[in-house]
């Protein structure tokens, strides 16, 4: 019998709501610009996208929710796509603030960077592993 678990890598809630708005909407590439100016690293070439329909409490997911077999081995590259990019899904309403724009990327850079440390050259962990670090936990 396959046991799943659920996976999912999103900024949800912030606790830093609510944002200040800046009076302007940044493009994605400025929004990148900016954390990056900031001190925000990531361990691959990010892309973001916006997408109006994220959940109304998810502000940005590098992975959507899914329910995979909790055996189901994950190495780094399942976290990037064709292009060995790194695609964040982004609430357009996010680049209308630069301190939304740092606050959920900066949560994004954390938990991305974390997980390329753990994943070292090819090295791979269970779906339900996974889960346990990147889910929210309530």
């Amino acid at each position: 019998m396959d046991v799943h678990v659920r996976v999912v890598g999103v900024a949800q809630t912030p606790q830093t709501l609510p944002w200040e708005e800046t009076g302007a909407s940044r493009l994605p590439e400025e929004a990148l610009l900016l954390a990056e100016r900031l001190g925000v690293t990531y361990p691959e070439e990010v892309k973001l996208v916006l997408m109006d329909t994220l959940p109304s409490d998810v502000y940005a997911a590098y992975l959507l929710p899914a329910e995979v077999n909790a055996h189901e081995l994950w190495p780094w590259t399942r976290f990037l796509n064709r292009f060995g990019d790194i695609v964040i899904r982004l609430k357009p309403l996010v680049l209308d603030s630069d301190e939304a724009i740092l606050a959920v990327l900066a949560h994004e850079a954390f938990e991305l960077n974390q997980l390329f440390e753990l994943l070292p050259g090819g090295t791979a962990i269970r779906a339900e592993q996974l889960g346990k670090l990147i889910n929210r936990q309530d």
